[in-house]
């Protein structure tokens, strides 16, 4: 979508046009707002989630430290990626 121009709002049928393109676009975009928020919230959950599941792995099971190691790293990546 363009930009209006001064000539295009003098008449009040385009600029109501206009206005109503504008308030579809704003609407479109808080749309994908809050869709993007909703996701970035969910991987949040989902890397606290591995990251837990990893502290419990560790207690339980005898993993090795490599595989910790591998695991770890993700995690930190996945978390870091997400602060954004």
């Amino acid at each position: 979508m363009g930009d209006f121009t001064e000539e295009y709002m003098q008449s009040p049928t385009k600029a109501k046009k206009a206005l109503s393109i504008a308030r579809k676009q704003v609407a479109s975009q808080k749309r994908k707002i809050d869709i993007l928020r909703i996701q970035k919230d969910r991987c949040r959950r989902k890397v606290t989630s591995l990251s837990s599941l990893l502290l419990e792995l560790k207690e339980k099971t005898n993993l090795s430290d490599e595989v910790c190691h591998v695991l770890e790293v993700s995690a930190k990546a996945c978390s870091f990626i997400l602060s954004f």
